[in-house]
């Protein structure tokens, strides 16, 4: 459609999008007609979600699973109290400072930590994940902890999972709640040591510990929805604001949080599979059980293909897991179903997007 036929388009006089007379075909085709998209090639398929917040675009052969889809927020995210605030440039430079200067840090401390559990428990196997927040969910937390009243200073952009799977051989799961217990007694040893230590927790509630090296105890106090960790909330002690969260779990509460009802990933994180996606998901990087020259564990960087599961694969997930090598073919298709889908339309998704942006501009200049 050329562009005079589409600033024609937007000034269709139709009703809303969300009006609730309009079924979701006629939904569909009302905002395609506004984006400049209608028809559609037979081949590729649109609709409104449900829940009325996306667009869904994806090839009606498509070989991808049903939940991976091509998804446009219909309205951009309401952050005004967040960019309202007085706080907010330095909130989003408090980011960047993580993100660019602590997790190097971080880093570097998570070796000294797995090398100090590796010489006490020579016989444990874990692993150790450093996760830090994607800037989209950072944001959206922020603006709903200031809607509630709450500190937009938040302690976990950063965060590190300690995974617990043996020790001597066995996988019994109440063996291994034990260690993890042990583990969080280690580290407390360990920290005394260093410039690091335990932020006390001024919020006493049910799943607080009494124990001194816990802050909070998801494991012998389990969530509703079946959550279970310990979590210990850290502190530099030559910089007070530098904070982040250790998790210390088993590997079956590790795939129970990726797969059970509400605490899956793909039930509560956006699935906006478009040219945004990599960076709509964790940075995660590996303390992995391999060692260099000097005998130090080594890090692995995580790529965007290897996350994909977390984030837009977990509904087919089980407890093994899936392999890296069909992770890496999911993140293929749907790069290769993405381009597919471009090329049919004659249009990239970021110019969806934008003129997605254009018309909810319009509709606050008529408001």
């Amino acid at each position: 459609m050329k562009t005079n036929d589409f600033k024609a388009a937007l000034k269709i006089n139709v009703p809303k999008i969300v009006d609730s007379n309009i079924n979701q075909i006629d939904k569909s085709n009302l905002l395609l007609i506004k984006l400049g998209l209608f028809p559609l090639p037979n081949n590729v398929q649109a609709y409104i979600s449900s829940d009325n917040k996306y667009l869904n675009i994806k090839l009606k052969d498509s070989s991808t699973e049903d939940h991976i889809l091509f998804q446009f927020l219909l309205e951009e995210p309401n952050l005004s109290a967040l960019k309202n605030h007085s706080d907010y440039h330095e909130l989003i430079n408090r980011y960047h400072l993580y993100i660019n200067d602590y997790v190097d840090e971080i880093k570097k401390y998570a070796i000294l930590e797995r090398t100090y559990i590796h010489k006490k428990f020579p016989n444990l196997v874990f692993n150790i994940k450093i996760r830090i927040k994607s800037f989209e969910s950072y944001m959206n937390k922020l603006n709903e902890n200031i809607l509630k009243g709450k500190s937009p200073y938040i302690n976990d952009i950063m965060a590190e999972r300690i995974i617990v799977s043996e020790y001597n051989g066995c996988q019994d799961e109440n063996l291994l709640i034990d260690m993890c217990d042990e583990i969080a007694k280690t580290l407390y040893e360990f920290r005394l040591k260093t410039n690091f230590r335990m932020k006390k927790n001024i919020q006493s509630n049910k799943y607080s510990s009494d124990k001194e090296y816990i802050t909070k105890d998801y494991i012998h106090h389990p969530k509703e929805n079946g959550y279970q960790s310990i979590h210990i909330l850290m502190e530099n002690k030559n910089n007070k604001d530098f904070t982040y969260e250790t998790q210390i779990r088993t590997l079956e509460m590790e795939a129970i949080s990726k797969t059970s009802g509400e605490i899956a990933h793909n039930k509560y994180k956006p699935r906006l599979l478009n040219d945004l996606s990599p960076n709509r998901v964790p940075i995660y990087s590996e303390v992995s059980c391999f060692y260099d020259d000097f005998q130090n564990p080594k890090i692995i960087e995580i790529p965007f293909e290897n996350r994909f599961y977390h984030f837009y694969n977990s509904k087919n997930s089980n407890h093994s897991g899936l392999e890296k090598n069909t992770l890496y073919i999911t993140y293929k298709k749907f790069r290769k179903e993405q381009y597919e889908l471009e090329n049919l339309l004659g249009i990239q998704f970021k110019e969806i997007r934008e003129r997605l942006r254009n018309l909810n501009k319009q509709k606050q200049e008529v408001r």
